[in-house]
């Protein structure tokens, strides 16, 4: 029972998540012709501080989903009210907090790039990031409502409504000969629409009642709330600043005109981390009850559905890139970023540890160890600034792509030992089970690139990833049961 609950929650979450990330990327091409370059890529960095604030949020989501399906197996519907209210109120005093330092941060980082931006329209950037960022935090309280009860489906039907309305706004601001003021302005209302529209859902389904202001052990659980997100924050923190921290590099070495096609690349690796965010995130739930049952086999079970299923579909991404990156990039934004296509190719790479490593680090939060990654996290993050910085000055855009891979790849290794003593999965099977699996989905990129189809772009590029889905596809239908039983074996 509970592994068909955990399957329908990654089912749901990607048939939803599969167009909202479509939709998202579709947007950045589309904002490109409108704002020009050099104004789309000072707006990416800019988004890509409110990305590193709103869903870092202190932890606060994360420990949110877990503490409430804890209290609902253990503590009951007092406590789990209580949570939820200061959960509430914890993100009102963040989102204010947070709103106000972007208000302070943004306007230095604008006076150090290189590309200086007009005073007005730096201005306009730096009001609607603070108000993004503010509204953006109240989407991520009613997203870990809906998590804590298993309703994936719903928090991403509220989030594609937004982006679809965001896409629409800009279509109309094409043929209306818009600016960049017009992109600002759709991506507010595409934050904006997913709380306007979650949060009456919930209250309507009761899965939200009102707050317990008066409540005499809210403090109590508030500060448990707080203990057990502050180390998650510490790790997230630490990821997403080493995510963003290459884009902020390349946009202030580099201009905001390479950063406006290095943002699109970054926004691919983000959305690839969200689509596995989005797989392993029914786990979360469900580790949380197998770990106040103390199985551990549950644990194990969970981490390698989690792994298998992400490392799948990061490979349908990674996989074609050595064989059709200038092609995706010619395609996607233009002849004119056709150049950073190393760059993606090694983005690509960072995805696929990524997906691996991912997994094991939402279940062992679920079993009650949160943070545990959190100082290999911040190394990471060390790393992943100084190489980023030392990369985009000596080899530009593709530099800063090698800093963000080498920061992650080098304590990666560390980091997966931490997590799997708690999960108790064997990572030795895992990786001869994925490595055969690897080299097959290689084949099809590469035999493509030897026929006349690959001197068309659109067919090239749409029959590598067509292939390449269909073989991965096949291949983990017919090994499902039979990899599950031999990787999860025990001596």
């Amino acid at each position: 029972m509970r592994e068909a609950s955990v399957n329908r929650g990654i089912i749901s979450n990607l048939s939803a998540g599969s167009v909202l990330i479509g939709v998202n990327l579709a947007a950045i091409p589309v904002s490109i012709l409108i704002a020009g370059a050099s104004d789309y890529g000072a707006w990416a960095v800019s988004y890509g501080l409110i990305t590193l604030l709103v869903q870092t949020d202190l932890g606060l989501a994360s420990g949110l989903v877990r503490q409430l399906a804890h209290a609902r197996h253990k503590d009951g519907a007092e406590e789990e009210g209580r949570l939820a209210t200061a959960g509430l109120l914890l993100f009102i005093a963040l989102a204010v907090t947070l709103g106000l330092l972007s208000l302070f941060v943004l306007p230095i980082y604008y006076s150090m790039a290189v590309d200086p931006i007009p005073h007005e329209l730096a201005q306009q950037m730096t009001l609607t990031a603070a108000a993004s960022v503010v509204v953006g935090l109240a989407g991520r309280y009613y997203i870990a409502i809906a998590q804590s009860y298993g309703q994936f489906g719903t928090e991403r039907l509220a989030a594609v409504i937004g982006q679809i309305a965001r896409l629409a706004i800009l279509l109309v601001a094409v043929a209306a000969s818009g600016n960049i003021f017009v992109v600002l302005i759709a991506d507010l209302i595409g934050l904006t629409l997913l709380p306007l529209v979650l949060a009456p859902i919930l209250y309507i389904r009761r899965y939200l009642s009102r707050p317990r202001i008066a409540d005499r052990a809210l403090g109590d659980s508030g500060r448990s709330l707080v203990r057990f997100s502050i180390p998650t924050f510490i790790s997230s923190f630490s990821t997403l600043g080493a995510i963003q921290a290459p884009l902020y590099i390349v946009g202030a070495i580099l201009g905001f005109s390479q950063a406006a096609g290095f943002s699109a690349i970054m926004r691919l690796y983000q959305s690839a981390r969200t689509m596995t965010g989005w797989i392993t995130g029914p786990s979360l739930p469900a580790a949380s009850k197998a770990s106040a049952r103390s199985d551990r086999e549950a644990l194990r079970s969970l981490h390698w559905d989690s792994l298998s299923t992400s490392y799948l579909f990061a490979l349908v991404i990674a996989a074609p890139l050595p064989f059709v990156a200038q092609k995706v990039l010619t395609l996607w934004l233009g002849e004119g970023f056709s150049d950073q296509s190393m760059a993606l190719m090694l983005v690509g790479l960072t995805i696929l540890i990524n997906s691996v490593y991912a997994p094991g680090v939402v279940v062992a939060t679920g079993a009650g160890r949160p943070g545990i990654v959190a100082g290999n996290n911040v190394i990471v993050l060390v790393l992943t600034v100084a190489l980023s910085w030392l990369g985009a000055t000596l080899a530009g855009v593709t530099g800063g792509a090698a800093g963000l891979l080498l920061g992650t790849a080098l304590v990666f290794p560390f980091s997966q030992v931490r997590t799997t003593r708690v999960t108790g999965l064997k990572m030795t099977r895992v990786y001869l089970l994925l490595a055969p699996l690897t080299a097959i989905s290689l084949v099809p990129g590469w035999v493509l690139s030897f026929t006349p189809l690959d001197r068309a772009p659109t067919v090239s590029v749409a029959a590598s990833y067509g292939l390449t889905g269909i073989i991965i596809c096949a291949l983990a239908l017919l090994l499902r049961r039979r990899a599950k039983a031999w990787v999860l074996k025990t001596p």
